[in-house]
């Protein structure tokens, strides 16, 4: 079998360049990611002890806020109750004084 007529992937050429090009690709992805993270840090925003404690205190009054509406829901159901209990009382009174009255 002559030289020339071999298929491409047993010439000795083509084995050195796949051999060559596996790491190569490795390398360059892993690069490549890396400097993607790299560049993902350096992006972020940076946040002063002012800014961050200011954030805090808004958080802070939000989250009094939305208990202090809870509570109101919460107040304006038993009132509400409460009123319903006493419309029904007043008319099982006023059932019972018409009772009477006949």
């Amino acid at each position: 079998m002559q030289k020339d007529s071999l298929p491409l992937y047993y010439k000795n050429w083509f084995l050195i360049i796949l051999f060559l090009i596996g790491p190569a690709t490795f390398y360059i992805t892993s690069i490549a990611a890396i400097v993607l993270m790299l560049s993902k840090d350096a992006a972020l925003l940076t946040v002063t002890k002012e800014e961050h404690a200011k954030y805090q205190e808004i958080l802070a009054q939000q989250h009094e806020a939305d208990s202090i509406v809870i509570n109101a829901k919460s107040d304006a159901k038993q009132i509400i109750n409460d009123a319903e209990n006493i419309i029904n009382d007043a008319k099982k009174d006023a059932e019972n004084i018409i009772t009477e009255a006949k």
